[in-house]
């Protein structure tokens, strides 16, 4: 056996042994420097952990502060809050009266609103009612203002009727006056008209002493031979008998101011008669117009251009500039109609409601064709 075998022979074993413990050696080695990297990392993990601990300590101190705090104010709470149940309860009672009250303060509310609905219907049907009584005033006044006009309107037609008779009975007069006074100038100018005259004064004066029957039917045929023969030569003569004057007629023309200085007169003239006045109709009404109308102008002084007339509600109107002392005097003097001296004209200033309501019915503008 060779040195090799046996030195082989003798270190197998060993060498199998050695390579055993290297290997142990070598996992030992290894485990220990796991074991050695395990123990610096819990080394720092325990470093890690008593800074965590040392964390949570000085948290655990703090929290233990903030409990003590919350504690502190929870005992505050407690007794703000034994405090607040004590408001509370007299907040609930205080609520509960109030809530009755409200009851009480709603109730008196659909009162009130009931009543306000029965007082804003009631209120509704008095407006209504007022607002027809209103209309009812309305139509009355209406009514009453064109029955002002009416009556001032009817005044007019009598008026103008008056006038017109009252001339009429004058220019009858005056006729009559003038037959008798050329009666008479015939008597005494004419012989045999003269002796008749005497014979029917002296048949009069006779019948009249007479008391005989025979004797007055005797004086009577004479008187009736004599009066026929007189009616023969001068008909109409012996019915002129004696002529009375006529009573005073004085005409009231109203009139109003329309404007400081100008005066209106309503002439008892209507329109009809005034076309007529300008067409140049003849006929009583007309003539009786025109006197009239000139007397009018004629007493007021007036020339052409001083005047205006024009148609108002069917009735001629004189416009004159007069201002309040002029139409004082005019108001209280009478005029008289030139040649008519029983007939007049005076001047009165027209009742306010009747005026009144002619300028309110006047709203068209004047006819004056």
């Amino acid at each position: 056996m060779t040195l090799e075998e046996i030195v082989r022979q003798k270190t197998l074993e060993i060498k199998d042994a050695l390579s055993l413990v290297e290997r142990s050696l070598g996992e030992a080695v290894e485990k220990k420097a796991v074991a050695e990297d395990r123990v610096r990392r819990a080394a720092g993990e325990i470093k890690s952990h008593r800074e965590q601990l040392q964390e949570a300590r000085r948290q655990m101190t703090e929290a233990e502060t903030r409990v003590e705090d919350v504690r502190a104010q929870l005992e505050e709470l407690d007794r703000q809050r034994a405090t607040l149940s004590e408001q509370l309860l007299t907040a609930m009672q205080s609520r509960q009266e109030l809530e009755t009250g409200l009851k009480g303060e709603q109730a008196a509310e659909r009162r009130l609103d009931d009543e306000r609905r029965d007082a804003f219907e009631a209120t509704r049907r008095l407006q209504n009612e007022l607002e027809q009584q209103e209309e009812n005033r309305t139509r009355h006044l209406a009514a009453l203002r064109r029955a002002y006009v009416q009556a001032f309107s009817d005044y007019l037609v009598h008026l103008a009727g008056g006038v017109t008779e009252a001339l009429s009975e004058e220019e009858t007069r005056q006729r009559r006056i003038a037959e008798a006074d050329a009666f008479k100038r015939r008597r005494h100018q004419d012989p045999e008209i003269g002796d008749l005259c005497d014979q029917r004064d002296q048949y009069l004066g006779l019948l009249a002493m007479a008391t005989v029957p025979r004797v007055k039917e005797e004086m009577q045929r004479l008187l009736s031979g004599v009066e026929e023969s007189l009616r023969q030569l001068c008909p109409g003569a012996l019915d002129l008998g004696d002529v009375a004057p006529i009573g005073g007629f004085v005409a009231d023309l109203y009139c109003l101011r329309s404007s400081q200085d100008r005066l209106s007169i309503v002439l008892p003239v209507d329109a009809a008669c005034w076309r007529q006045m300008r067409d140049g109709v003849a006929n009583p009404t007309v003539t009786a117009s025109v006197r009239l109308v000139y007397a009018l102008a004629k007493g007021l002084g007036l020339k052409p251009g001083d005047a205006e007339f024009d148609l108002r509600q069917g009735w001629c109107v004189l416009h004159a500039e007069l201002d309040e002392e002029e139409a004082s005097i005019l108001t209280a003097t009478p005029l008289p109609v030139p040649g008519f001296e029983a007939l007049q004209l005076r001047f009165s200033r027209l009742p306010s409601e009747i005026e009144e309501a002619i300028l309110h019915e006047a709203a068209d503008p004047p006819d004056r064709s």
